[in-house]
């Protein structure tokens, strides 16, 4: 049983090398990597190249032109030989017994389809926070059980990102038949694949342990609300995703509706904030102001948000996070009065 970890890259040279050798570090000699040049400009390309003539057997480069990274994840499955996938992003690490405790995990669970894990955020060589899953050691196999879990993802407990979860080959293979927008390079991209995969699977295994650590990295694909467009952190994409798979996965009422619109409005709010707060010019801020936020909420939204408790509670704190900026809270308000109709 082999495990194969796909490493999109893109001008990632400041922190690739550390990366690559997180994987040559493993115990575990059942695995290969196979990292995705998405068309570098920086020196990342020769620095892949380096490892893998010096680890042949262990590493393969892929180069090709940039296409974001949905298209070089799915080059790089297409191109792995592992029965499981693993992903890793070119600045952030693996746990040094990330291979042994999930391998461990899969022959003493007969194989699962998916296997779920926690990971650290850190920041200079410093553990700022560490994910937990929203539940112990716990193996879904049953359909009761995956309900369980879809509910988790509903509400957001459970992350969507690809490098916190490993998965059967053929099954990524089989969810990669996503929109157009979402081959675009947009934050939350993953989410499309992860939740498609976790939903059409049958086994879907929770192992307690931090077994990646993510780097806060300023220059990373996920940062920098003042050069991202509008639409790049844009919550509608994956919540449309959830609400077709909500019959699909038995929880089609009217309560766990109720909770998703709740997420997308709050997550709406939430990157409102984030792109004022980090605006640098009044031109900017003023744009933030004039964009039509609309376009993040679900369909339908207002037949949802009337008497929602669930919005009620919770954008409560954004709003008391926002009580020092007059012009934000001013323009959240008429916001809310527009969507509420």
């Amino acid at each position: 049983m082999k495990i194969s970890i796909v490493m999109p890259v893109y001008n990632a040279e400041k922190y690739l090398e550390e990366s690559i050798n997180s994987v040559l570090a493993q115990a575990s000699s059942f695995w290969e990597l196979i990292i995705v040049d998405d068309g570098s400009t920086d020196s990342s390309g020769k620095i892949c190249d380096s490892f893998s003539e010096k680890y042949p057997l262990q590493i393969k480069v892929i180069h090709k032109n940039n296409e974001g990274q949905f298209l070089s994840r799915k080059c790089g499955i297409e191109n792995a030989s592992g029965d499981y996938i693993g992903f890793l992003d070119a600045d952030d690490i693996l746990d040094k017994d990330y291979m042994k405790d999930l391998s461990e995990a899969l022959t003493t669970n007969n194989y699962p389809d998916v296997i779920c894990f926690g990971f650290c955020r850190f920041y200079e060589n410093e553990i700022t926070k560490q994910y937990n899953l929203p539940a112990d050691s716990c193996l879904y196999d049953t359909a009761e059980k995956r309900k369980e879990l879809y509910l988790q993802i509903i509400d957001g407990t459970l992350s969507g990102a690809l490098w916190s979860k490993l998965f059967k080959k053929k099954l990524m293979l089989e969810n990669f038949n996503v929109s157009e927008s979402v081959c675009n390079s947009r934050f939350g991209e993953d989410a499309y694949q992860s939740f498609s995969a976790i939903g059409n699977a049958q086994t879907i295994l929770f192992v307690n342990k931090s077994l990646y650590l993510y780097r806060e990295n300023p220059a990373g694909a996920s940062e920098g609300f003042e050069r991202k467009d509008f639409d790049y952190f844009n919550t509608r994409y994956v919540c449309e995703l959830l609400l077709n798979f909500l019959p699909q996965w038995w929880v089609d009422d009217t309560d766990t509706k109720k909770k998703l619109y709740a997420r997308n409005f709050n997550e709406t709010v939430y990157y409102i904030l984030r792109y004022l707060r980090e605006s640098k010019s009044v031109k900017r801020k003023a744009d933030v102001i004039k964009y039509n936020w609309n376009t993040y909420l679900l369909d339908n939204f207002n037949e949802w948000i009337v008497d929602n408790p669930y919005v009620r509670q919770s954008y409560l704190p954004v709003w008391q996070d926002l009580s020092n900026h007059k012009t934000t809270k001013i323009m959240c308000k008429e916001f809310i009065r527009k969507i509420r109709g």
